[in-house]
């Protein structure tokens, strides 16, 4: 399978089948386009740079390992991001603590040079779901996984992905609406 290498960027798909053909340029391009969103997505889960970035280079390693036994190279998104986070439960397992992310590192989440009060605002909502709710939320609506990717990263059903975004959206307003009122009755002016 090849690709016309003045075009845009090859899908997935075919970078994965070169790949497993032991090409290292397709790894070089699969790992580019994936390190830093597996990174952000290990750093909200960890709320610590140095872990995230570990478990990045686990992930990646892993998946390395593993590529040749990926069935469906079309599914490589939605497989690279059930590998970290099943590297990330084994790290907590193996520590055994909670998963709990502290709001000192949005700046580096949001990638902005200083979080304003809605990026706080949101985390601040985010860390208040329970942890399907908030992982679903996180990839489908951060990372731009589709419902069945986010069905295959977490291990459960299309359907209970459907059902827990509603959900989630519908936690996330109701929280996100009580913090607004909230935020209007701290007005130190009143």
């Amino acid at each position: 399978m090849s690709w016309d290498q003045s075009g845009p960027d090859p899908p997935d798909s075919v970078l994965v089948a070169q790949a497993k053909a032991g090409s290292d340029a397709a790894l070089v391009q699969l790992s580019a386009r994936y390190y830093q969103p597996i990174r952000l997505f290990l750093l909200r889960r960890t709320g610590d740079r140095d872990l995230a970035d570990d478990l990045t280079q686990e992930t990646f390693l892993r998946a390395l390992e593993h590529l040749v036994d990926l069935r469906d190279d079309r599914c490589f998104r939605a497989w690279l991001y059930q590998i970290a986070c099943r590297t990330c439960i084994m790290h907590w397992r193996r520590r055994g603590r909670a998963l709990i992310v502290p709001l000192e590192h949005a700046v580096e989440v949001t990638g902005s040079s200083a979080p304003s009060a809605t990026d706080i605002r949101v985390q601040t909502i985010l860390d208040a779901l329970p942890t399907r709710l908030r992982e679903v939320l996180v990839l489908h609506g951060l990372h731009e996984q589709t419902v069945p990717e986010v069905a295959r990263t977490l291990g459960i059903s299309v359907a209970t992905v459907y059902k827990d975004v509603s959900r989630a959206k519908k936690q996330f307003c109701g929280l996100y609406a009580t913090e607004q009122r909230r935020g209007e009755n701290d007005d130190p002016l009143l």
